[in-house]
């Protein structure tokens, strides 16, 4: 009975910080996810019936481009309808989740991104809404100004790195072949 006490005594408070509180933007970290699209894994955990790719080629730094249509991930809670949401997929990995709103929605997808995972980290223009939210294994880009439509952007941090450094590697070896 000691043991198993004992044992409870240093297990639950790791336990406790296992799964970061909603506020903090490590939780943004921990969940690395809109909904059930989670960056960085396969593309083939996602329902493959709301898939459509819509690039046919790669573009420049070898993602393609899919529009995700699960009624399910479109419903972005609080009365808000998403209007698109579109998945980069680097090498069948999701890189970046777009989510497509009206631009009316924007102060209320702010402040639920706020309540998730903090305060904001970056507001780009203080005379635009622009505003990041910047973990180390994930951020979340929201912008919706001067447009009907706006956007919030989920990123993978390390997948976009190798990307990155794919396209310049590549980028150096064309302007070395001149």
């Amino acid at each position: 009975m000691k043991k198993l006490l004992f044992l409870l005594i240093f297990i639950l408070p790791i336990l406790a910080q296992a799964q970061p509180e909603i506020g903090s933007i490590k939780y943004l970290d921990f969940k690395k996810s809109y909904k059930s699209v989670r960056l960085g894994s396969d593309i083939s955990t996602l329902n493959s019936s709301y898939l459509l790719r819509i690039s046919e080629k790669p573009d420049a730094s070898g993602c393609y481009i899919y529009t995700y249509s699960d009624p399910a991930a479109l419903n972005f809670g609080s009365g808000i309808a998403l209007k698109r949401i579109q998945l980069r997929i680097y090498h069948d990995k999701i890189a970046s989740v777009y989510l497509f709103f009206d631009q009316s929605d924007g102060n209320k997808i702010k402040e639920i991104f706020t309540t998730a995972y903090g305060k904001i980290y970056s507001q780009k223009d203080e005379l635009m809404d622009q505003y990041v939210w910047l973990g180390t294994l994930a951020d979340v880009y929201l912008t919706y100004e001067d447009s009907n439509l706006s956007a919030a952007i989920y990123s993978d941090l390390i997948l976009n790195k190798i990307i990155h450094s794919k396209a310049e590697s590549s980028t150096s070896q064309a302007a070395s072949d001149l």
